[in-house]
């Protein structure tokens, strides 16, 4: 029979890993002997009181998720019919919580004073608003193409990047007109000026990669001067999908962002992130 190291050399787990998963496993087999629990046999409101347990030796709840995810992994590999790590919801965990989260209010107030008034504020106001309304990452900016932007069904394609997925997502009608206007007027005239050809949506005068990086950092650097409250993209990101959570749910949010795991998406629900605490409260008063 298969050991619980093969198995996991089988998923692919790095050996660091693997060795802190087994210790879990050792200390839960540990655990199970002191309450004459046989681990093969252990339920879910028994890994509960192991929970409580971790809790009580002062484990961090980052590291009680972990525990938690080491044996869910050590349960499918006893085949246990009903893996009870599975029944403690604690996925999403392992990450750190989104902070600075910025209203749709204060959203608004920051695309709006992006002016118009130059090819390159122009240009700027477009991706500026990809990432208040679609909350498109800085990495996927530079790889969007002309051809995925659909004007006549409202629709923008955002390519797959190196850490989030491909999807369509709807335009707001208010971009419309400014995507419009950028496509025919805007862009050429950049590429004219610059006399070159590109199939890349955002262009600049200059080349490479890096140019949109450094448009990027100075249009940030404006921003701020006006809205000390803006960090960075990434900021607006993580406040876009936290709005997109309470209205969607999850799974839509998963989609629209680009998770390609559901506890990315799960990190944002505040709620859900302190559920743990809750439970392991209310499991405790139980007890008494």
């Amino acid at each position: 029979m298969k050991t619980f190291r093969d198995y996991l050399l089988r998923k692919g787990e790095a050996f660091n890993t693997i060795r802190t998963r087994e210790n879990t496993v050792k200390e839960l087999v540990k655990w199970c002997k002191s309450e004459e629990i046989k681990p093969t046999e252990i339920k879910y409101e028994q890994l509960m009181n192991y929970v409580s347990f971790c809790h009580q030796k002062k484990n961090s709840t980052h590291t009680i998720r972990l525990k938690i995810k080491s044996l869910e992994h050590y349960f499918s590999y006893l085949e246990t019919p009903q893996n009870p790590a599975k029944l403690v919801q604690l996925k999403g965990g392992t990450k750190k919580l989104p902070s600075n989260i910025l209203s749709s209010e204060e959203l608004l107030e920051i695309y709006t004073l992006q002016t118009t008034f130059g090819l390159v504020e122009k240009r700027n106001k477009v991706l500026l608003s990809l990432v208040v309304f679609q909350g498109v990452s800085s990495s996927e900016l530079r790889i969007i193409e002309l051809k995925d932007v659909d004007l006549m069904k409202g629709k923008i394609y955002v390519p797959a990047a190196r850490t989030t997925n491909s999807r369509t997502l709807d335009l707001q009608a208010n971009q419309l007109l400014l995507f419009q206007d950028y496509i025919i007027n805007v862009r050429s005239e950049i590429l004219r000026e610059a006399k070159k050809t590109s199939a890349y949506f955002l262009v600049n005068h200059g080349q490479g990669k890096g140019v949109l990086t450094n448009v990027i950092s100075i249009l940030l650097r404006k921003l701020r001067m006006q809205y000390p409250k803006l960090k960075n993209l990434q900021q607006i990101r993580q406040s876009v999908i936290s709005e997109w959570l309470k209205k969607y749910g999850v799974r839509k949010t998963q989609y629209m962002a680009g998770h390609r795991y559901v506890s990315s998406t799960e990190r944002y629900d505040i709620d859900s992130f302190e559920g743990l605490k809750k439970e392991l409260k209310s499991h405790y008063l139980l007890k008494k």
